[in-house]
């Protein structure tokens, strides 16, 4: 472990200040240890390196240390401790707490914040796009990029601001939320999110030969979901039900005779 935390620290010693030296799933790792040695006692950088697994000070453990401080996990100035939003993640009162944490800490970087906002609507391009913007706007080695590309990557899909295919994933907000969001968003400066049909993402699913596209508003609240789904019991299922639009059969195999109902169509709701 130690050896390849040592090489990755002679392959990157050229990058924005404001990377991190690992990804945001490493980092809860070695955050976690500190916690299992010394609670949230203010312990020497030494210490907490050797907490971490290091032998002592070194150039790997103190970027070890830096990274875990861009994340928000670590704080102190001389002697080091756990930051409130380490505590949240490790001792969380409730899944969403730690959930909301988790996200914070993924955006602390401000490298890391600074994509996300520019990528959160259509989410992270390629590994070329996303290299060519750190060359070209931080001023990175192309070499030294890819580990970034690679930690961002590990770091958002961790904090499930993104799916496997680097798309975002729909933010699901409580009607607890929803009730205080204009409030909130007026106090910090921030516009109340935008529900119009014009605004939102499509997505798209297969059926057989067919597309089934439904277009969400950037935002869904947790009763839009039973809305959505009265909407295909009670609205378009009869319809479909009644009409020459709804033929009979299945599109898998039938059961009996193991063969494929050839252009027979069902929806099962």
């Amino acid at each position: 472990m130690r050896n390849r935390e040592e090489n990755r620290e002679s392959q990157r010693r050229v990058r924005s200040p404001q990377y991190p030296y690992f990804d945001l799933p490493t980092a809860l790792e070695k955050v976690q240890k500190i916690w299992e040695s010394e609670g949230r006692a203010e312990v020497d950088p030494e210490v907490a390196a050797q907490d971490m697994g290091f032998s002592g000070t070194s150039g790997s453990s103190f970027s070890a240390l830096s990274a875990l401080r861009k994340f928000g996990l670590i704080e102190g100035r001389g002697d080091l401790r756990l930051t409130d939003l380490a505590l949240k993640i490790l001792l969380p009162k409730s899944e969403d707490e730690k959930d909301g944490a988790i996200q914070e800490a993924a955006l602390k970087p401000k490298l890391y914040k600074d994509l996300w906002e520019q990528y959160s609507s259509s989410g992270l391009p390629s590994d070329e796009a996303l290299i060519a913007a750190l060359v070209r706007d931080y001023k990175f080695n192309k070499k030294k990029a890819q580990p970034c590309v690679q930690d961002l990557i590990s770091s958002l899909e961790y904090a499930r601001f993104i799916d496997e295919a680097r798309k975002p994933i729909q933010p699901l907000i409580t009607d607890t939320q929803k009730e205080h969001i204009p409030d909130k968003a007026a106090k910090n400066g921030h516009e109340i999110p935008d529900r119009r049909a014009d605004h939102g993402r499509t997505y798209k699913m297969r059926l057989g030969s067919q597309n089934i596209e439904i277009k969400l508003p950037d935002v869904l609240y947790e009763s839009d979901l039973q809305e959505i789904q009265d909407w295909l019991k009670h609205g378009v299922w009869p319809l479909l039900k009644y009409s020459n639009l709804l033929l009979s059969g299945s599109r898998h195999k039938d059961s009996n005779s193991g063969e494929s109902a050839d252009g027979d169509e069902s929806i099962d709701l």
